[in-house]
């Protein structure tokens, strides 16, 4: 074994844990929420007043699928 290998191998550690910690803030989600709401016919507008009033400051989206179901995003 070389003189001072593990000085190097511990170092490499430091720096590996390092990146994984800059990847895991870097991706941080706070979390996500989807769900659907019954809406015959479902109208883009009234779909995202009723994905706003029921989400919030956390709203994203809305989208309706299929004509009769809403879908809330955020």
């Amino acid at each position: 074994m070389k003189k001072g290998s593990g000085r190097r191998g511990s170092f490499m550690a430091v720096e590996i844990l390092l990146v994984f910690l800059v990847f895991m803030a870097a991706n941080a989600i706070t979390g996500e929420a989807v769900f659907g709401i019954d809406m015959n016919p479902c109208a883009l507008t009234t779909c995202t007043e009723a994905c706003k009033s029921l989400l919030g400051d956390k709203f994203d989206s809305a989208s309706c699928y299929q004509g009769i179901i809403c879908m809330c995003f955020g």
